[in-house]
């Protein structure tokens, strides 16, 4: 009797790191009216990426290394863009923000004025909205030229990093971020051990 039980809690173990640990991620499928989540596999470690806030100061995306971070790319003209943001802010709001945080970089060019009246008109509170005005990190693809460190194959363009700061995929094109399968789906990240 005490080696089954022995035997049922060594499974038990194995079937729960497996799930703890997983090899390959299995996230909900999260589609939008443009494009799906695509996975990365292999995982990759994202860039350092020393971003511009508001305010002027750099801001280093390892400050959020534990945290499930949504990195959407987007730019104060893009409709799309405009569109999408208050369910970003109604998420950010709804979540952790010591598991969980949108950083909102925009692609916009110039000195962050036109940025910053945007953040304050939309009541942008819960979003981390900083700036990569040179394209540094997030760029268009575009043939001939280097790929950039974070694609930005349309926009908006969202990336999810797991708590280890691996880029797990990415979204192309508005999504309603507040809806029941997106929560369901930034839910699976934040779970993941």
């Amino acid at each position: 009797m005490r080696i089954a039980t022995a035997v049922l809690v060594s499974v038990a173990a194995t079937l729960s790191s497996a799930t703890a640990h997983p090899e390959s991620l299995d996230p909900p499928t999260l589609r939008n009216g443009i494009s799906q989540f695509v996975l990365e596999e292999p995982l990759r470690p994202a860039p350092l990426m020393r971003l511009r806030g508001l305010d002027g100061r750099t801001l280093s995306m390892d400050k959020f290394y534990g945290k499930v971070v949504l990195l959407n790319f987007w730019a104060s003209w893009c409709a799309p863009c405009v569109e999408e943001m208050p369910s970003l802010e109604a998420l950010a709001a709804s979540l952790p923000s010591d598991r969980f945080v949108v950083v909102a970089v925009s692609l916009d060019s110039g000195d962050g004025r036109q940025v910053k009246s945007f953040v304050k008109r939309h009541n942008l509170r819960h979003l981390t909205v900083v700036r990569d005005p040179n394209h540094e990190f997030g760029a268009l693809t575009s043939e001939g030229k280097p790929e950039p460190t974070m694609p930005v194959y349309g926009y908006p363009t969202t990336y999810i990093l797991d708590k280890r700061g691996l880029v797990t995929g990415f979204l192309v094109g508005p999504t309603t971020w507040d809806s029941p399968l997106a929560r369901s789906f930034i839910d699976y990240f934040i779970n993941l051990k």
